[in-house]
């Protein structure tokens, strides 16, 4: 819980809307909970097809997030890459600032 108090109050801002553009996207596109959990050995499905769930899941979101960037200047041709890839950090985040692991795929 410590970093939830540590986070400026434009960081925690940003996470919330990254947070709620991520679980807009699982419900949407997946039929599934925003909140993730690791693989349990003793569940229904093997590893493999947990990894590639949970792996397709990520991958999709911050290919979506991207495309549906604009770019900061106009002159630039597109919005950079990593600015997608925070969507996924602040997903994390949240996940561990509430006690819950998330999966690092």
């Amino acid at each position: 819980m410590i970093t939830k108090y540590a986070l400026a109050p434009a960081t925690r801002a940003s996470e919330t809307s990254h947070f709620r553009d991520w679980t807009l996207y699982c419900h949407k596109e997946f039929d599934t909970s925003e909140w993730r959990a690791p693989w349990d050995p003793f569940g229904e499905i093997t590893q493999d097809v947990w990894y590639e769930r949970e792996s397709t899941l990520q991958k999709s979101f911050v290919a979506k997030t991207y495309f549906n960037m604009k770019p900061k200047c106009k002159d630039d041709p597109a919005a950079k890459p990593e600015s997608a890839f925070r969507y996924l950090t602040s997903v994390r985040r949240v996940h561990k600032d509430r006690g819950r692991d998330f999966p690092n795929i």
